[in-house]
């Protein structure tokens, strides 16, 4: 078989000791523009597996030495086939047989006698599914490491259970462990810093009556102990009548960039020799006195 690239056909390998079923399978997916390669025996079809790297795997359950169900689940022990579409071709039909092939790991099964005309359709969807689920993880995962860059994770609170729900991501944000990915809202306001709280509180009862996002910088107390900064904002969900029933929000850590504020304000301020204030600092006093004084009528 020639070396395979992004644009090649989709591959299909046949795992079945009857002659004729494997040729009547291959006619069947080569006449459906699949490439198509074959195993006589289970024991060759888990070496196959690694040989060909197939996109999907028609697989016969009754064979000798090696079965079908032993085949599929070593073949989901291999490294990155735990997701390979594995569609198993069985003359069983009682339920046992059918719960013990998606135990073992199948995709999806076909009884014999197959149906030729609607197996090519078959594997073409089970495969396009699995091509889905690939697409989905992939997206996943750069979603994960783009949010591990940016230390921003994304929540949900549903209002009627108070269940929130939590990213990895925000997990760590908050030094929470990962079987406390669903907490009540309480027990996050509990991380919240006592001084930074009410805030918080107003910020979020005001989103619910007014159904609109709502942003806000609070510090937070990890159960470690250490003291983050970190910017909420959320949405408000609301039902057909308006009423909210769900917040979906997103938690950052800002906490180096609050220190970068912080050092370039002290360095414009003060004088970076004699640590003292300078005209900057007076200038921005004076302003602020004038107008506190101005506030309560004594200028």
């Amino acid at each position: 078989m020639k070396q395979r690239t992004e644009t090649s056909p989709p591959l299909a390998l046949v795992i079945d000791d009857d002659f004729t079923v494997r040729l009547l399978v291959r006619q069947t997916l080569e006449n459906a523009g699949f490439e198509v390669a074959e195993a006589e025996d289970g024991e060759r079809g888990v070496h196959e597996v690694l040989r060909f790297d197939p996109d999907i795997v028609l697989l016969d359950v009754m064979m000798p030495g090696k079965n079908g169900f032993d085949v599929c689940a070593e073949v989901r022990t291999l490294p990155g086939r735990t997701r390979t579409p594995i569609l198993m071709m069985t003359g069983l039909d009682d339920s046992e047989s059918v719960n013990r092939a998606y135990e073992a790991g199948a995709t999806d099964f076909i009884t014999k006698p197959i149906t030729w005309p609607i197996l090519a359709h078959r594997c073409r969807y089970v495969l396009r599914a699995s091509q889905a689920l690939d697409r989905l993880s992939r997206s996943e995962a750069r979603l994960a490491d783009a949010q591990r860059l940016a230390q921003l994770g994304h929540w949900d609170w549903d209002l009627a259970s108070d269940e929130v729900h939590r990213s990895p991501e925000a997990l760590r944000i908050l030094g929470l462990r990962d079987d406390q990915a669903t907490g009540s809202y309480a027990a996050f306001s509990e991380l919240v810093h006592p001084g930074d709280r009410g805030e918080l509180e107003a910020a979020v009862e005001g989103a619910l009556e007014r159904a609109q996002p709502f942003s806000v910088d609070c510090r937070i107390v990890r159960p470690d102990g250490v003291e983050r900064v970190v910017h909420e904002q959320a949405v408000v969900e609301c039902d057909g009548a308006g009423y909210p029933i769900r917040l979906h929000g997103t938690v950052q850590d800002i906490t180096e960039r609050k220190q970068a504020e912080q050092r370039i304000r002290r360095l414009a301020l003060y004088d970076s020799l004699t640590e003292l204030p300078n005209r900057q600092f007076f200038k921005e006093q004076l302003s602020h006195s004038l107008g506190h004084a101005d506030r309560l009528g004594q200028l």
